[in-house]
């Protein structure tokens, strides 16, 4: 890379390109768009504030709660338990140790937490969501749980969560479908994990650890898409129009049940498990997150997710302009070459997109058409929570043989189970889980915490991205991965002066 800047800096074009450049970031710095998103708000004013005011309330209701069932006596023997000391066990331990994980210093109960990121990528929904509930009681039991909520500093993030937990409530009150109270249990357990969290998530190296946990899950999936590669058994016509892609045998789907859900995936699985490559020191830890990299990267571009594919580009660009800018211009004169080095294959389905001959793209064009003309008249309400309320309402509003169970794009959705309410606070949410990252990066002198944070960025900007071609929150361990990462970007925020 060192040659070729040398080679490129000698170039009329290229330094031309470097001022144009440079020019428009310092201009961007003096925008109303960039003050939005990386400045802070007066910390002088925080107490007397509505996030303040929400802060002191959530203290008091988890002590609430906390005093409410400490004398009951299944409580006061989980607390016997768990006070026993493991801590010369767990120091000791071979299979910790190899990961880094037997310090003194983490419990029991945070290795639970660690072991429920590292499951959601390949375990049944329902284990997943026990052990978000186990985790739950658990940490009412934690010996550290008073000290712990007093140091907890409130975020906006925080409070959208918990508005966002009352839009769900609405959604299910308003929902004439038969499974309501099935999916709301497990939106409110998923959604409340991001609660946990950030209980568990307290300093800056049980951050690193739990993006480790969560980069160690995309190992196995991706153990799991090469298996299929190998075997052939991923080939299968069920998701692609045969007519335009007949070059196309099949689509990855490893662990998950549909090609553009593992896309989405490893959305947040690459930008993470590059930033733990340029975060560690160890060569075999190097070795490792690469090859999950590596891997990851593979198993997208056999996913043929479209929407995935522009979600990871914009993602990646914006990750290198936060780490990296001098590369910035190298890359992109570089990057056209690559096109002669893609197969016919990837090129023939990225310029397909906006082609309405493609099966797929006409389909999703007449069912957001179709939506919106239902939302015109559902959106002060919605329709509720699931798939039955759903297609009831939509029918009216389809057109011929356009029948989905979702409307595939996550924003038209949300506006359709929770109406106006539920889409302002889920767009605010993801407003202020931006601007935590990136005061977040502006703010904190530590490297770490920089890629970190940069890695969270380009996983959630390219997940929005995805969002406006599918429904991103249809699949249940997508949906708890969702709120995982926003709580990981919470507690990012929360230790952001820290030194890792």
């Amino acid at each position: 890379m060192e040659k070729i800047n040398n080679i490129l800096s000698d170039s009329i074009v290229y330094n031309k390109l470097k001022q144009i450049f440079l020019f428009i970031c310092s201009a961007f710095e003096e925008t109303f768009l960039y003050k939005m998103f990386f400045t802070k708000m007066n910390e002088k004013t925080y107490e007397e504030s509505l996030f303040g005011k929400f802060s002191e309330l959530t203290g008091r209701f988890f002590m609430w709660v906390y005093d409410l069932i400490s004398d009951v006596w299944l409580v006061k023997l989980a607390k016997k338990i768990f006070s026993v000391n493991l801590k010369p066990l767990i120091s000791s331990s071979i299979i910790l140790r190899i990961f880094c994980i037997n310090d003194y210093k983490y419990s029991l109960l945070f290795l639970v937490c660690l072991g429920t990121l590292f499951a959601v990528g390949f375990a049944p929904t329902m284990l997943v969501a026990g052990l978000c509930l186990i985790l739950f009681i658990l940490m009412f039991v934690d010996n550290e749980f008073k000290e712990r909520i007093k140091q907890m500093k409130v975020t906006a993030a925080d409070l959208f969560i918990f508005l966002y937990m009352i839009a769900i409530f609405h959604a299910r009150n308003v929902s004439d479908d038969v499974q309501k109270n099935q999916i709301f249990l497990i939106y409110t357990v998923f959604v409340g994990a991001y609660f946990i969290f950030r209980y568990y998530l307290s300093d800056g190296d049980k951050i690193k650890l739990a993006l480790s946990a969560v980069s160690a899950s995309g190992l196995v999936v991706c153990a799991v898409g090469f298996l299929q590669f190998a075997t052939g058994s991923y080939k299968t016509t069920q998701w692609t129009d045969t007519n335009l892609f007949s070059d196309i045998e099949g689509r990855l789907v490893a662990t998950f049940e549909n090609p553009n859900v593992l896309g989405e995936y490893l959305l947040f699985i690459i930008p993470i498990s590059i930033a733990m490559f340029l975060i560690t020191d160890k060569f075999i830890w190097k070795l490792i997150y690469g090859a999950v990299t590596l891997g990851s990267c593979f198993c997208m571009i056999l996913t043929y997710s479209r929407g995935c594919w522009i979600g990871l580009i914009l993602g990646v660009v914006v990750f290198i302009l936060m780490l990296y800018p001098k590369l910035f211009i190298p890359i992109g004169v570089v990057a056209p070459f690559s096109l002669f080095f893609i197969p016919e294959s990837i090129i023939t389905r990225i310029t397909s997109i906006g082609n309405l001959q493609d099966g797929s793209s006409a389909f999703r064009v007449y069912l957001w058409r179709g939506t919106l003309n239902m939302i015109k008249n559902i959106w002060p309400f919605g329709i509720g929570l699931g798939n039955e309320a759903f297609a009831d309402s939509y029918r009216p509003y389809a057109y011929e043989a356009v029948v989905a169970p979702h409307s595939h794009n996550t924003f038209l959705h949300v506006m359709c189970e929770s109406g106006i309410f539920g889409f302002i606070v889920f767009v605010l949410l993801l407003y202020f889980i931006f601007r935590q990252l990136f005061v977040t990066y502006k703010e904190t002198k530590c490297r770490n915490i920089k890629i970190m944070s940069a890695a969270l960025v380009c996983g959630q900007l390219s997940m929005i991205v995805q969002a406006m071609f599918d429904n991103t929150l249809y699949n249940y361990r997508m949906y708890m991965l969702f709120f995982a990462v926003l709580a990981i970007s919470s507690a990012l925020y929360a230790v952001r002066k820290e030194k890792l």
